[in-house]
C-alpha cells in the first residue's frame, strides 16, 4: 500500500554550497510512529525500511524534484549493543546538489512489516482458520465474549471489536486472557508421575542398582511429551451491551511490502542554522561559513571559521577559535559590531 504523512522536527539539513548535507536519524520508536506501525523492535530491525529522498521544499516556497539525483554518505546502520539489536538506528546521510536552503524534504520510505487481517466470529461462524492454527468463539453471553486460540499464536492476537447488530462498534471494557494445558497435556504429565513413583520403588526395592540401569529405565518408559503448539489460550473481552459479532485481528505470518510517502521538516527549534530568513551556509572549496538568503545568494561571503544563529538579527561569529555575537547589515552584506 502506499500512504500519506507529515511529520515535524525530524531532519536536519546543512547549507554546502554547492550542495545540501541532509541527515536523517530516527530510533525504533520514533520509527514506529512515522510509519504507523504497532509491530516489535526485531521485526523492524529485521526490516529496516529505506528512505529514498523525492522532493525538496525550499524556503524560498519552490520545490525541486530529486529524480535519483542525490549521493548517500553513509549506508543504514544497525547499532549492536551486547549482542543485541539496540533501539538505535542511523539512516542514511544525503548529499544533495542544491545550494538554496531546504525547509522539508518528501520520502518515499519503503518497509515490509507484518500487517494484520480480521477475522469475523459470530453464532453461525464460530471458528476462523488462521495460518498457525484456528480461532473459536466458545461463548457470547451478556456482554462477555470468550475465545480459543493456540498459544503459539498469542503474540499475534491484535484487538478484539465487538459489534452491535446494527453495526455499531461496543465499548469495551475490559480483557483477561489465560492458557491452560490440553487433555493431552495433562494425560502425559499423569502418566510421567506414574513411571517415575514406579522408577522409585524399583530403586527402594533396589531392582535398579546404577544410575545407567534408572536412565535406561526412564527411557523406555516415558512417553513422548506432546507438541508445547498443542497449548490452548483463551480470552474474555467484556462490553457495554450485548453483542451481535466480534471482529479479531490477527498478524500475519509473513511480511508484506510497503510504501509511505513521508513529508520531513527541519526541527522547529533549530535556532543555530537560521535567523529571520538569512541561513547559516558553508562553502566546500574552503570549509569557511558566510551567510545566504532563502534563494541561496551570498549575503556575507564565506571567510569565517564558524558562525552560529541566535536570535533579532544576531549570529555568534568565529574567527581565529575566538567567537563574539555581531548583528547582521544585510543591506552592506557585513557583519556589525553590536555596539554600531
Amino acid at each position: 500500500f502506499v500512504s500519506f504523512i507529515q511529520k515535524n522536527e525530524q531532519i536536519d539539513a546543512e547549507v554546502i554550497k554547492p550542495n545540501n548535507l541532509v541527515k536523517l536519524s530516527v530510533d525504533v520508536m520514533d520509527l514506529n510512529n512515522l510509519l504507523g506501525l504497532e509491530i516489535g523492535d526485531n521485526a523492524i530491525i529485521a526490516n529496516a525500511p529505506s528512505f529514498i529522498p523525492s522532493t525538496i521544499h525550499f524556503w524560498d516556497g519552490t520545490t525541486l524534484a530529486v529524480n535519483g539525483n542525490y549521493k548517500t554518505l553513509d549506508t543504514t546502520k544497525i547499532k549492536e549493543r551486547n549482542g543485541q539489536d539496540a533501539n538505535g538506528f542511523k539512516y542514511n546521510e544525503f548529499l544533495i546538489p542544491v545550494d538554496k536552503p531546504i525547509r522539508a524534504l518528501d520520502f518515499d520510505v519503503k518497509f515490509k512489516h507484518k500487517g494484520f487481517t480480521g477475522y469475523r466470529l459470530d453464532s453461525v461462524n464460530k471458528i476462523a482458520k488462521v495460518d498457525g492454527g484456528q480461532i473459536e468463539l466458545l461463548s457470547n453471553q451478556n456482554g462477555e465474549v470468550k475465545i480459543s486460540y493456540p498459544q503459539v499464536m498469542d503474540k499475534r492476537i491484535g484487538e478484539t471489536h465487538g459489534f452491535y447488530k446494527n453495526g455499531e462498534m461496543l465499548k469495551n471494557s475490559g480483557r483477561t486472557s489465560y492458557s491452560v494445558p490440553t487433555i493431552e497435556m495433562i494425560e502425559w504429565l499423569k502418566k510421567t508421575l506414574t513411571t517415575y513413583q514406579k522408577a522409585v520403588d524399583l530403586i527402594d526395592n533396589k531392582e535398579l542398582k546404577s544410575k545407567q540401569e534408572v536412565d535406561a529405565y526412564l527411557a523406555k518408559k516415558l512417553l513422548k511429551k506432546p507438541a508445547q503448539s498443542d497449548k490452548k489460550a483463551f480470552a474474555k473481552t467484556f462490553y457495554a451491551g450485548p453483542v451481535d459479532h466480534i471482529m479479531i485481528y490477527v498478524e500475519n505470518s509473513k511480511p508484506e511490502s510497503a510504501t509511505k510517502k513521508v513529508t520531513l521538516k527541519l526541527h522547529k527549534d533549530d535556532r543555530e542554522s537560521f535567523n529571520e530568513g538569512y541561513f547559516v551556509a558553508k562553502d566546500s572549496k574552503n570549509n569557511k561559513y558566510g551567510i545566504v538568503d532563502a534563494k541561496g545568494n551570498w549575503i556575507v561571503n564565506p571567510t569565517y571559521d564558524d558562525i552560529r544563529a541566535e536570535s533579532e538579527g544576531k549570529f555568534s561569529v568565529y574567527q581565529n577559535r575566538i567567537g563574539r555575537v555581531r548583528k547582521l547589515d544585510a543591506l552592506n552584506k557585513k557583519f556589525v559590531d553590536l555596539s554600531d
